[in-house]
């Protein structure tokens, strides 16, 4: 009898979670929500964000950490990203496409016109082609719409300041970027640098490693008008809270409702910087940081974030 008994336990149990899961797969499907999701992937950047029915990448971080972010928060029926960037040409911001790759087909991917000359960056970009991915370049003036409720604006980088740059290291031509521009250093000024809309609810600034630089130069008149429009603000801090990149006049600026940071735990570079931690405590900006938080899941609806970690 209690073998019997055991026996009858263990199905019941078994059923039960495999209806659980059922449950949460159907859930998944049918009911996703417009999500953010800075994954932690490590030092580096990576970005989900699912809206309405387009899913976007923004960087992917080295390694296939990405993968396992998108595996967590994305359908499981869904191969197809319709919208990727890499905002700069490091590899903690590349890399992780190759892992994508290996699972999902990507439609278009937004590169910047300046890149270093390293051999992976091009061997990925041609993977992408031979793969059936559009390359195309980002720059200032840029609008990107997709369904009816998101935009993407470009702010960052100008074509006149691409232009400027004098500090080629190679006369490399590649026929599949015809118009691609190598420097020996220095590709952090050149990052993508733009405003994601949601709606007339949310508007999210991504600012991939931009320096301050650039930030107090050019940016500042191109990020004040958000808030005056009544949006919710979501500030992507740039290059992983290094002390060499969010400044204080960009976030009087933006003036954001909350924060997130991705830096990898322990990593060498002590991201994220005290100055840029007690910038945002100085200024009563919630932020979220993955080394700390793990993946920071925002829901874009009612900007609730999970988990609810914040500093």
């Amino acid at each position: 009898m209690e073998t019997g008994f055991n026996k009858k336990h263990l199905f019941a149990i078994s059923a039960i979670g495999t209806l659980i899961v059922l449950l949460q797969l159907i859930y998944r499907v049918v009911f996703t929500d417009d999500i953010f999701v800075m994954c932690n992937i490590g030092q580096g950047d990576g970005i989900y964000l699912h809206i309405e029915n387009t899913d976007i990448v923004i960087d992917a971080g080295r390694g296939s950490k990405i993968s396992s972010c998108l595996g967590q928060h994305m359908s499981p029926f869904d191969k197809k990203i319709e919208l990727a960037f890499i905002t700069n040409s490091d590899s903690d911001h590349y890399d992780g496409f190759n892992s994508l790759l290996d699972h999902y087909k990507i439609e278009i991917v937004f590169i910047p016109q300046i890149a270093d000359s390293e051999k992976e960056y091009f061997a990925l970009i041609k993977r992408f082609i031979r793969q059936g991915s559009k390359i195309d370049y980002l720059n200032a003036g840029d609008n990107i719409k997709f369904g009816s409720r998101g935009e993407i604006q470009s702010i960052w980088p100008t074509k006149n300041f691409i232009n400027m740059e004098s500090d080629t290291c190679s006369d490399t031509k590649f026929k599949y970027l015809p118009n691609i521009k190598l420097i020996c250093k220095g590709v952090n000024k050149f990052s993508q640098v733009f405003w994601l809309k949601y709606e007339k609810r949310v508007a999210i600034l991504f600012t991939g490693d931009v320096t301050p630089e650039e930030i107090n130069n050019y940016l500042l008149d191109k990020v004040k008008n958000y808030r005056r429009e009544g949006k919710r603000i979501i500030l992507k801090v740039p290059h992983h809270g290094s002390k060499n990149g969010l400044t204080q006049d960009l976030l009087d600026a933006v003036k954001p409702d909350l924060a997130v940071i991705s830096a990898g735990r322990n990593n060498r570079y002590n991201h994220p910087h005290k100055i840029i931690t007690d910038m945002l405590k100085n200024t009563h900006v919630k932020y979220y940081l993955t080394a700390k938080s793990g993946n920071i899941v925002i829901n874009l609806n009612s900007l609730s974030v999970e988990p609810s970690s914040g500093q």
